[in-house]
């Protein structure tokens, strides 16, 4: 992956467009990028919404060298990061097997089963590499689109900054 100079930020979560939520993970990441010599030239929100995820996604892939999206990642029906995603590159979603184990190994260690419904976070776009989450149980996704990368994340402040810090600006830097 070469250089980037341009990025871009999506904030998913219909709760930031709302007047209870701020988005703090946009500031974050664009404090981390300028420290790299890269400039964060647009940021947005969209709600909990696989389109408009999509439709987002499209338009800043046109327009940044990174794109890095925050939120929808979980393991609810409204977590649709994924979906729209994949929809957006025209790609498949698939069931991870090793995310998957580990997903059920870090249930058992909290004394729990894992439920059915967290099975989706094992979902990978096609082409995705995982970014783990030391923090949290969802992964990251590290995808190349041409020159262009797309980086997914949890939008759970702590989670975001962990995986960050460990997996996103190492490739940056």
């Amino acid at each position: 992956m070469g250089a980037f100079s341009r990025a871009a930020f999506l904030a998913v979560g219909s709760e930031l467009l709302r007047t209870s939520r701020l988005d703090t993970n946009s500031l974050f990441v664009a404090a981390k990028l300028a420290a790299c010599g890269v400039e964060m030239t647009e940021k947005r929100c969209v709600g909990d919404d696989a389109q408009a995820i999509a439709g987002a996604v499209s338009d800043l892939l046109t327009r940044a060298d990174l794109v890095v999206v925050s939120g929808g990642l979980g393991p609810t029906a409204d977590d649709v990061t994924r979906e729209g995603v994949a929809a957006a590159l025209q790609r498949k979603l698939h069931l991870d097997q090793e995310l998957f184990a580990l997903l059920q190994e870090r249930y058992r260690r909290l004394g729990r089963s894992m439920p059915s419904i967290a099975a989706r976070m094992a979902y990978l776009v096609e082409g995705a590499q995982v970014l783990p989450n030391p923090r949290g149980t969802a992964p990251g996704q590290w995808l190349e689109v041409g020159s262009r990368a797309l980086v997914l994340l949890p939008g759970v402040p702590e989670e975001l900054e962990t995986i960050f810090a460990l997996h996103v600006l190492p490739r940056i830097q």
